[in-house]
């Protein structure tokens, strides 16, 4: 397998009391050739100076206004020096192969265009928030196995 790089996209908003565990996961992934890009929307709780402070090597980005889910990662997409962008919420934590894995998925195919993880409850890891997308006849986007137990 060729070692592409990531570079993985977190949007934050006044979410510092997140990101400790959110970076510090990334730290021991098993797949070494990303870039963190932390696009801050306008935090006033200290999110910048203490990812600053603690993880030196995440490059940051700061709008000066909040806008928005879709602008902020947008911006990190177009920072991004990577083959591959993973977009990842500040409010998770990471397997140490969750990256390793995306990839091996990634290019087993050349049809593969996106990826998407297994996510589960924070509190209740065997518990999904998400395995992937679905939409419905009316195009209606849900999750799929909300609130149902991993088997």
């Amino acid at each position: 397998m060729s070692k592409p790089l990531v570079s993985i996209v977190i949007l934050n908003f006044n979410g510092k009391e997140h990101l400790e565990v959110c970076l510090s996961s990334l730290q021991n992934l098993t797949y070494t050739d990303f870039e963190i890009i932390l696009v801050d929307n306008a935090s006033t709780d200290g999110s910048v100076e203490f990812v600053r402070s603690n993880y030196p090597k995440v490059k940051i980005l700061i709008n000066p206004v909040n806008l928005g889910f879709a602008e902020g990662c947008n911006i990190g997409m177009r920072n991004a020096k990577g083959n591959y962008v993973a977009l990842l919420n500040n409010d998770m934590e990471v397997d140490p192969n969750w990256l390793r894995e995306l990839i091996l998925v990634a290019q087993s195919d050349p049809r593969i265009a996106i990826c998407a993880s297994k996510i589960m409850m924070f509190h209740d890891r065997r518990v999904f928030n998400s395995a992937g997308g679905e939409y419905d006849v009316y195009g209606s986007g849900h999750d799929r196995g909300l609130y149902e137990f991993d088997h």
